[in-house]
């Protein structure tokens, strides 16, 4: 699964963005509104370190490529993705990916 965003068109349709996480792991629209920032909510816990330093890179204006996390499902299950952001002019693409169950994500802290 691919998905990808324009940063700019992210600024004006953050719904969007909100409703496609809601879909894809199991959470209502209406439960991911009222998350200030959805992201940091869903990351497992022991990914939240290497989350938050990944994005204090893309907001120095740095690429970052093939970040792997866990996302956590409505369910309470962990869902491995590879995400990556990436600078072209003034316009920041993000895409990610899911990765097979099985992918073995490093635990950083």
């Amino acid at each position: 699964m691919y998905t990808t965003a324009g940063y700019a068109a992210a600024q004006e349709t953050k719904g969007n963005l909100k409703r496609l996480a809601a879909e894809f792991l199991g959470w209502s629209v209406e439960s991911m509104r009222d998350k200030p920032q959805p992201f940091f909510n869903l990351v497992e816990p022991e990914g939240l370190s290497m989350a938050r330093e990944t994005l204090g890179h893309i907001m120095e204006g740095r690429n970052v490529r093939e970040v792997s996390v866990r996302l956590i499902r409505k369910d309470g299950t962990r869902v491995p993705i590879a995400f990556s952001a990436v600078l072209k002019g003034k316009v920041w693409f993000w895409f990610a990916r899911k990765l097979p169950a099985e992918s073995a994500v490093p635990i950083r802290e």
